[in-house]
């Protein structure tokens, strides 16, 4: 039995299960609930384990859930907990001035270049939505991943609601590799 489904199987019985993906289950930790674990479940999610390891390590930004400690083989990673927006978009609007979905329709417009001259001022003129734009842009991350509610998370930093990228596994490299059929 490989190491990965040893690691699924133990995670299954002992830990609270917050959500899975077609590569990746992120579980909570129970002695740390400020933490969560990243267990691949397939060569894609070692490589999306792998992106955001770098990710993390290399941005300055408070855009991204930090990554904590990760397995030299990237079947594991453990980052910040997060507050999935799903649970609550009033986070949100209230952390940053605008709706989640106003937000996902703006984002969506910059990256297509037929409807980028219809957007919202006050949102793409925002520090958030101009320091999403550049992360997006500088780690090639898909936007179609980034504009989805799954993909972003509420934490408290420095007493301040932050909204943070908790799923940003997914590059162009990582695309190329596993999703371009």
């Amino acid at each position: 039995m490989s190491s990965i489904k040893k690691r699924l199987i133990y995670a299954n019985k002992k830990l609270k299960k917050l959500g899975s993906g077609t590569s990746r289950i992120v579980f909570q930790l129970p002695n740390d609930k400020t933490k969560v674990i990243k267990i691949a479940k397939n060569l894609k999610g070692l490589a999306q384990n792998k992106a955001e390891i770098g990710i993390s390590n290399h941005h300055g930004s408070e855009m991204v859930a930090k990554v904590f400690d990760h397995d030299p083989k990237f079947s594991w990673l453990e980052s910040e907990y997060a507050i999935p927006l799903t649970k609550s978009e009033t986070s949100f609007k209230n952390a940053v001035g605008f709706r989640f979905d106003e937000f996902a329709v703006n984002l969506e417009k910059s990256f297509n270049s037929v409807f980028s001259f219809d957007q919202n001022p006050d949102i793409v003129n925002s520090e958030f939505f101009k320091e999403t734009v550049k992360t997006i842009s500088m780690y090639d991350l898909s936007h179609a991943d980034i504009k989805r509610k799954s993909s972003w998370g509420t934490v408290v930093r420095n007493g301040k609601l932050v909204p943070v990228i908790i799923d940003y596994g997914l590059t162009g490299d990582v695309y190329d590799q596993f999703y371009d059929y």
